[in-house]
């Protein structure tokens, strides 16, 4: 009696993870994602949000399923071939192509080429048949979040909606002085969002200091330890999600 009740306990949960992984699979295969951070060897690198990225979304997705394809967008195309979906949330890629191609201006600032190489790093396959991990998660009510793993335990992570350069209400944030000096004002008064968090990156795409969940509307960050030179400050709301990056000149 016992071990037929265990047993049924066991199936019973082994059917409840079978549900909510193709759950899972559908919401990937059914949704246009757009990337939002990579995380390599513990460093996390947001994606940079500016028009040149905006433009090419009207026509692109950044990871997108369509017949046994996973389609790749970063200033370049790619495209994952023979996807074949395993259990445990798992995929197999049994190829990988890619344009002889780059719309991104290197020249602009704006981080997309430095970015560019880190979103490949995670999602570049060097040898057939290679397994990724995946996880859909709701990030609220009308947006859900995708990470992808590589065997490497790299992580992309991706929305299903657009990221706009600015939201509405963080179009208003003024940031000042820039140039800056040893302190940096940001004020957020017309922000409704609490718990903010600003994440300085040089032109690496490296952080080089990370300001966690500020509350107050009106903020002044130390910069004194910054060198001179540009930085992209990001500024990501109390989901996570980013909503403003500025280039900061340091003097």
């Amino acid at each position: 009696m016992i071990k037929k009740l265990l047993y049924s306990l066991v199936l019973s949960v082994a059917m409840s993870f079978s549900g909510v992984a193709q759950i899972q699979q559908v919401d990937l295969m059914n949704n246009e994602w757009y990337v939002h951070k990579v995380v390599l060897n513990n460093v996390e690198h947001l994606a940079p949000i500016n028009q040149e990225r905006t433009n090419w979304q009207v026509k692109n997705s950044e990871f997108l399923f369509n017949a046994a394809t996973i389609y790749l967008y970063y200033c370049t195309s790619c495209a994952w071939q023979g996807i074949d979906f395993l259990p445990n949330n798992e995929f197999m890629v049994q190829d990988m192509v890619c344009l002889a191609m780059n719309d991104c201006n290197s020249l602009s600032g704006n981080g997309n080429t430095d970015f560019l190489g880190k979103f490949y790093d995670v999602l570049t396959i060097n040898q057939p048949n290679t397994v990724f991990q995946y996880e859909v998660t709701n990030v609220d009510s009308s947006t859900k979040q995708l990470k992808i793993t590589n065997i490497d335990g790299g992580e992309a992570y991706f929305y299903s909606s657009k990221l706009s350069v600015t939201t509405r209400e963080f179009s208003k944030v003024t940031i000042f002085p820039n140039p800056v000096g040893s302190s940096l004002n940001i004020n957020l008064e017309l922000v409704p969002e609490i718990n903010c968090r600003f994440v300085f990156y040089d032109l690496t795409g490296k952080q080089v200091k990370i300001i966690e969940e500020l509350s107050s509307k009106t903020i002044s960050i130390d910069t004194s330890d910054l060198k001179n030179g540009i930085y992209f400050l990001t500024i990501l709301n109390d989901k996570g999600m980013v909503q403003k990056t500025e280039k900061i000149i340091k003097k």
